[in-house]
């Protein structure tokens, strides 16, 4: 049930529409060597490669079929 004023609650489409939105962010992030974050604002690349290669993990994607992690990983 709706309360006047309130936003409607949000939906599970929604929310993978969110999360794959956020990886292909992250893929557009990736270097040709795998990395995932710019050495001029991150001191350490290999950390936010790693992180990066996690919220993959937890879309659900698969290194065999996912080269993106297959690349943060390889760089890791």
């Amino acid at each position: 049930m709706l309360i006047a004023g309130e936003p409607p609650p949000i939906t599970a489409e929604q929310i993978q529409t969110a999360i794959d939105r956020g990886i292909q962010y992250l893929c557009g992030l990736q270097e040709a060597d795998g990395s995932i974050g710019d050495d001029r604002v991150v001191k350490d690349v290999t950390g936010s490669t790693a992180l990066a290669a996690l919220a993959m993990l937890a879309a659900g994607k698969h290194p065999d079929h996912f080269e993106p992690l297959r690349k943060a990983l390889d760089f890791v």
